[in-house]
C-alpha cells in the first residue's frame, strides 16, 4: 500500500501515466474529512478509504487496477477462508500483478 501510495503522488515518477501528483491536494482533503486512525492509517486506506479516495482522482484504469489488488488483500484476512476465496484472491492478484 505504501509503495502504490507512493507511486501514484510522487513527483519523482511524474512522466509514468498512472502517476497522479497533480491530485494529491483532492486525496489528502478527501483523507482529512475521513480523519483515519494514525495507526493502522495504510491498512485502513487498503481497505476502506481506498475505494472512495482515488475514485475521480486516479484514472479509471488505475482505480480499477488497485481495486483488485485491494479485494484480494481483503478477501485474505479472515481468519476462515475458503479455498474458493483464496482462489478468488489469487486471480486478482495475478490480475493486478499482470497489469
Amino acid at each position: 500500500m505504501k509503495l502504490l501510495l507512493e507511486l501514484w503522488f510522487t513527483s519523482k515518477v511524474s512522466e509514468e501515466p498512472f502517476n497522479i501528483s497533480q491530485g494529491v491536494e483532492e486525496a489528502d482533503k478527501r483523507v482529512s474529512e475521513i480523519k483515519p486512525p494514525k495507526a493502522n492509517e495504510l491498512r485502513a486506506f487498503l481497505f476502506f478509504y481506498g475505494a472512495m479516495v482515488p475514485k475521480g482522482v486516479v484514472p479509471d484504469v488505475y482505480y480499477e487496477h488497485f481495486m483488485s489488488f485491494s479485494e484480494a488483500m481483503f478477501t485474505l484476512c479472515p481468519t476462515n477462508v475458503t479455498q474458493s476465496q483464496i482462489g478468488h484472491a489469487e486471480r486478482l492478484i495475478l490480475h493486478f500483478c499482470e497489469r
